[in-house]
């Protein structure tokens, strides 16, 4: 039963006037059918009942009507107020709807429900109930709006899907954040790693703090006793030199440009000797075994200065480069050669795995993570780095020999003896055979560097010794004991490949400092989690966790679909876009899936049509192509059915709904439908009044007369 009374004003200047239901009056059935004039307040009842059901903030409203609506709550010129109720079937359903007031546009919905009361605001009413208010103008085309409900529909369940998705990630988030049995037996595993992580970087850290320890007494000791040695033995050389150089030579009053030239030349190059002697001696002193000892003492006390007053090289010079060399090419024998290979295979393996130290990948066949691999491949390593080293100083070694034998042929065979045949000749001038070469004061000051050189490092090393507490009166016996106790690795290594060495070492105990460091705070957090959760309680869904971590990316690729795929697809339908169709069709076979979907879909909205005499089943609606297609593959072109029939199909579009909320449905102005054509509209009215899914089903259409047709059978 549909009941209203209403009262409007009006003011139409030259008077003002009230309009009350005296036309159309109430009470009316609930299906009913209602013809009258221009002016007899039907459009105004539908008008009436549309408002008291929140039309005006229901987006779904044909905007003309919505148009028409509006005037009467929020004109100047006229008023409103009234008080609706419309009660079901059985009476189990009542809603009821009052504007007291002229001048407030506050509209109050009631339902009472069972026996049940509560107030029904836009929002509510239109979750809980179906307001349809239409004219079915243009059928034909508004049969697209039927997609585009579709288009809501897809939205509102996405959003659903989207609310779902964000309640099962905040689930799983609690669930994690609450007592969980298997993350703290995680957390346990992971703070025993930890602790057995620390305890092997501190084992790393004093490792390497006392390797340090042992390699820099080491470098201290040695360098001491070697530049000790260097400086006393330049001294003497410099000493012999100079006595030397006065006892024998006289300055030449007259010099040739020629021999002034050869003179710097032989100067020039004797420094350049010199040096690579002096490198020489260092690595032979490094790599020599001891039964070459007494080779080493003959080999240091050669003297390159006094080559310049002699015009000749001490003849020991190129018998030990001879001597040495072949002692080096004995010392890299092949089974050097094997040991420097197995060398190489381990440093490219240690180079290439520290790149995954961090990753907890296990080895197969070792059952180990790369970070304990490593450890012992670089455990392994250490005596292959000597080897390297090793080799490596014997071949830098044999290229200084080589150097040092052609430069000093070089110089004996193109300046000195050169220097000799001038001199001879200047000597047969002068009457003089007593004549040597002169020695610029340059050379003599770069003699005295290299001993101010000497001294600085043992100066330097004398201090690092000090600071160690090494007894330097009995540096031999440290360095033996120092070799002996620890079997020293790297007593093959040059003075700078060993201060490299400890730069190194002081390297890797600053990043064990931070390891460690960085392995505390991991602990510190993980043991504060660890306790958090500790105390927590199980969270009611945390059995379901597998469940929902299962549900999540369902959800989320659900979704997807419907908030961008499936609008995408609806678009193309509503849009009527049939060039993008038949150009997605051929690479997009879901697309095609929807398009045949949406086709059944419809059809089922529509269900039956009447066509010219007859009235078909549809299988499907094709809104692209403009046509239905029966269950007995009746092709029917929408532009050959009448417009009454194109209403009447459009109508029960609108009134077949995929839900189950009860309905309200008032279509206005459906002159151009005949008897027959409104016939489906009146027996799906009554099919969902038995189903107690429609509240009220008016239908209203112009006549000469007042006519009002109840149609509840």
């Amino acid at each position: 039963m549909i009941e209203f009374d209403y009262l409007l004003e009006r003011d139409e200047e030259d008077e003002k006037k009230l309009y009350t239901p005296e036309k159309i009056t109430s009470p009316l059935p609930n299906i009913v059918y209602i013809e009258g004039p221009n002016s007899s307040g039907k459009s105004a009842l539908l008008h009436i009942l549309a408002l008291g059901m929140h039309g005006l903030k229901n987006e779904s409203i044909n905007q003309s009507l919505l148009n028409k609506m509006r005037p009467l709550v929020e004109s100047d010129y006229q008023r409103l107020k009234f008080d609706l109720c419309i009660t079901n079937n059985d009476g189990s359903i009542k809603l009821t709807s009052t504007k007291k007031d002229f001048d407030k546009n506050e509209i109050e919905v009631r339902e009472i429900k069972n026996g049940h009361k509560r107030i029904l605001g836009p929002d509510l009413l239109k979750q809980e109930y179906e307001l349809l208010y239409d004219i079915p103008d243009n059928p034909t085309e508004r049969l697209t709006q039927l997609s585009k409900e579709i288009s809501e529909i897809q939205r509102a369940y996405g959003n659903n899907v989207s609310m779902l998705s964000n309640r099962i990630l905040e689930t799983i988030r609690e669930i994690r954040s609450s007592f969980d049995p298997e993350k703290l037996k995680k957390l346990e595993d992971q703070l025993s790693q930890l602790d057995q992580d620390i305890q092997k970087e501190r084992a790393d850290y004093d490792k390497n703090n006392t390797c340090l320890d042992i390699l820099e007494k080491y470098t201290a000791s040695k360098y001491f006793a070697y530049y000790s040695l260097m400086l006393e033995n330049s001294r003497i050389k410099a000493k012999e030199f100079e006595k030397k150089k006065v006892s024998t030579t006289r300055k030449i009053n007259t010099k040739s440009r020629r021999l002034k030239a050869l003179e710097q030349t032989a100067e020039k190059k004797v420094k350049e000797l010199n040096n690579k002697y002096i490198y020489t001696t260092s690595l032979l002193k490094t790599i020599l075994p001891k039964n070459e000892l007494n080779h080493f003492k003959v080999w240091d006390r050669i003297s390159l200065y006094n080559s310049l007053i002699d015009l000749e090289f001490d003849k020991n010079l190129m018998k030990e480069i001879i001597h040495f060399q072949k002692v080096l090419r004995e010392l890299n024998d092949d089974e050097n050669e094997e040991s420097f290979i197995e060398a190489e295979v381990y440093h490219n393996l240690i180079e290439f795995l520290e790149n995954y130290k961090n990753t907890m990948v296990i080895i197969p066949g070792l059952d180990k993570t790369v970070s304990e691999f490593l450890a012992i491949l670089k455990e392994a390593n250490i005596k292959n780095e000597k080897t390297i080293q090793f080799a490596k100083n014997i071949d830098e070694a044999q290229e200084c020999l080589s150097s040092l034998g052609n430069l000093s042929n070089t110089v004996q065979l193109n300046i000195f003896n050169s220097i000799k045949e001038l001199k001879a000749e200047l000597s047969l001038e002068n009457g003089n055979s007593d004549i040597g070469l002169s020695i610029s004061d340059d050379f003599n000051y770069d003699l005295e560097k290299d001993i101010k050189h000497y001294e600085e490092k043992e100066k330097y090393y004398l201090k690092e010794c000090l600071n160690k507490e090494i007894d330097v009166e009995n540096i031999d016996e440290v360095i033996e004991k120092l070799e002996s106790e620890y079997g020293i690795l790297y007593s093959n290594y040059t003075e700078s490949q060993l201060n490299d060495k400890i730069a190194e070492l002081k390297k890797s105990i600053l990043n064990i400092e931070g390891n460690i460091g960085n392995l505390e705070k991991r602990k510190l957090i993980h043991t504060t989690e660890y306790n958090k959760l500790k105390e927590q309680k199980p969270h009611k869904y945390q059995s379901k966790l597998p469940l929902l971590n299962e549900l999540l990316p369902i959800s989320k690729k659900l979704q997807q679909k419907l908030l961008v795929d499936y609008s995408k697809y609806i678009s193309i339908i509503s849009e009527n876009k049939r060039i993008e169709f038949e150009k997605q069709k051929t690479t997009n076979p879901e697309l095609i899936t929807y398009f045949d979907s949406i086709s059944k879909y419809l059809a089922n909205r529509v269900e039956k049509v009447k066509y010219i005499d007859a009235t078909y089943d549809l299988e499907s609606v094709d809104l692209l192509n403009e046509k239905l297609v029966t269950k007995n593959k009746k092709i029917i072109r929408l532009s050959d059915m009448g417009t009454g029939q194109s209403q009447s199909a459009f109508l029960l579009g609108l009134l077949n709904k995929s839900h189950n909320k009860p309905i309200i449905a008032l279509f206005d102005e459906v002159a151009m439908m005949d008897t027959e054509s409104l016939e489906p509209i009146y027996s799906k009215f009554n099919e969902l009044y038995d189903q107690g899914l429609l509240l009220a089903g008016v239908v209203v259409q112009k006549g000469d007369q007042i006519k009002i047709e109840s149609k509840q059978w």
